[in-house]
C-alpha cells in the first residue's frame, strides 16, 4: 500500500487538524494518533425520548474521524457518535457493513488521492447534516425513519421544499405559498 514519508505523513496531518481548529463550524479533539472526534456545527435532528419520538432539531453533532497512515491515498473512516435521525448517516448504535455509525459521503466512495483533505472532509459532513438525500438511505431502521419523515414533509430536505404556511398580505400574490428549502 501507498504511504507518504513518514514525517511528510505527520506534517500534513497536523497542517490539516489545524485548518480544522480555525474554522468556526468545527472543533477537534485529539484522541490519539490518527484518531480525532470533530464537533459539527450544522442543522439537523434526532428523536427525542420525551416526546414520543418526535424529531428535534440539534445544531452540534461529533464524529469520529480515524485517519490511516496511508493517507491521503486511502480516505478517512468515520463513525458517527451522537444521536442523529438521519437518511444518510446510522446513529451510533446502528451498523451497516459492519460500521457502527455509518456515514454514507459520496465523495468517499469514489475517493481518489488527494481529491480533498480533512477540512473539505468536514464541510462535506456539515453538509450532509444539513441536506439530507433520501434518494440514497441506509437500509437500516433509523435512516429508513428518517427518509420516510423527509418524504412526508415533516423533516426538511433540500430536493424537497416543505411548504410552512399560506402568506397573508395585500398583494396579488397572498395567496401563494411560502416554501424553505432545508
Amino acid at each position: 500500500m501507498l504511504c507518504l514519508p513518514e514525517d511528510i505523513f505527520w506534517n500534513r496531518l497536523e497542517e490539516e487538524i489545524s485548518e480544522i481548529r480555525n474554522h468556526e463550524d468545527f472543533e477537534v479533539e485529539k484522541k490519539k494518533d490518527q484518531e480525532y472526534v470533530i464537533t459539527i456545527r450544522a442543522k439537523g435532528y434526532e428523536l427525542s425520548s420525551s416526546i414520543r419520538n418526535t424529531p428535534i432539531l440539534k445544531n452540534s453533532h461529533k464524529v469520529k474521524v480515524i485517519v490511516p497512515r496511508e493517507y491521503p491515498y486511502e480516505p478517512p473512516e468515520l463513525h458517527w457518535m451522537t444521536p442523529i435521525l438521519h437518511s444518510n448517516i446510522c446513529p451510533p448504535h446502528e451498523s451497516y457493513k459492519g460500521i457502527k455509525g455509518f456515514v454514507c459521503i459520496e465523495g468517499l466512495n469514489y475517493y481518489k488521492p488527494f481529491s480533498f483533505n480533512l477540512v473539505s472532509l468536514c464541510e462535506s459532513i456539515r453538509n450532509i447534516i444539513e441536506n439530507p438525500n433520501p434518494a440514497s438511505t441506509i437500509p437500516t431502521k433509523t435512516p429508513k425513519k428518517a427518509s420516510d419523515l423527509i418524504r412526508k414533509n415533516i423533516l426538511p430536505s433540500k430536493d424537497e421544499p416543505t411548504i410552512i404556511y399560506y402568506g397573508t398580505n395585500e398583494s396579488d400574490s397572498a395567496d401563494l405559498p411560502t416554501l424553505i428549502r432545508g
